[in-house]
């Protein structure tokens, strides 16, 4: 909220771009058939029920209340699943569950936990934003996923085919599975801002990529 306070002040501002996440749109109840678009709001969260995602989906909220008739306009972007090579070592969640794959402690777990992501390059987000910022006609949310889902253990199974590490170390199960695939519709911000997103073939390169980045600055040995 600070920062639209500022834009408030500043009568040049003519639009904010707020990141967030599709965690704000998904819900858990929905049929795995349902394909979420940006009308969607996940509202079975609370303070009690998984917070992180609840707070996440009240800033969203908030943010577009605050903007209403303001001589700027708001502009969300909606991205699942981030993948790229990591800047430093800092290692962020999503990293840590890549890791966890060929480290040992997945195995160590009895497997990989039941998750899939429609999973994205930073690529995508990034040019997302540019034309966000380019195209006056932008407006509302844009959802940036992939058409298809991938599972962890489907991670598991293309660093396992890659030879980069040690098999015995990489898991071939999930954890309460099988995963949920949630679907997502792209096309608004393939329709109204051209943005073509990396298919999933081009997705499992920028993974494999970030296990290569692990190799190379020793965060992860073969």
């Amino acid at each position: 909220m600070n920062v639209l306070r500022t834009a408030e002040r500043q009568k040049s501002v003519k639009r904010v771009i707020f990141t967030t996440t599709c965690g704000t749109v998904s819900s858990y109840d929905r049929d795995e058939n349902y394909v979420f678009s940006e009308k969607d709001w996940n509202d079975d969260t609370s303070l009690s029920n998984r917070p992180a995602q609840y707070a996440k989906v009240v800033a969203e909220k908030k943010a577009f209340e605050f903007c209403t008739g303001k001589h700027f306009d708001l502009v969300v972007i909606n991205p699942n699943g981030v993948i790229g090579r990591p800047l430093t070592n800092r290692l962020e969640t999503v990293f840590h569950v890549l890791k966890s794959i060929v480290d040992g402690n997945a195995v160590k777990a009895g497997g990989v936990m039941a998750m899939a992501f429609a999973v994205v390059t930073v690529e995508d987000v990034a040019n997302a934003h540019v034309l966000a910022a380019e195209h006056k006609s932008a407006n509302g949310r844009y959802i940036i996923a992939g058409k298809e889902a991938i599972t962890l253990l489907e991670i598991a199974d293309l660093v396992r085919s890659s030879g980069k590490f040690d098999s015995s170390k990489i898991p071939t199960t999930e954890l309460r599975g099988p995963a949920k695939r949630a679907k997502f519709d792209s096309t608004k911000v393939e329709r109204e801002l051209g943005l073509h997103l990396h298919s999933l073939e081009d997705v499992k390169s920028h993974i494999l990529y970030v296990y290569d980045y692990f190799i190379e600055n020793g965060i992860i040995t073969k």
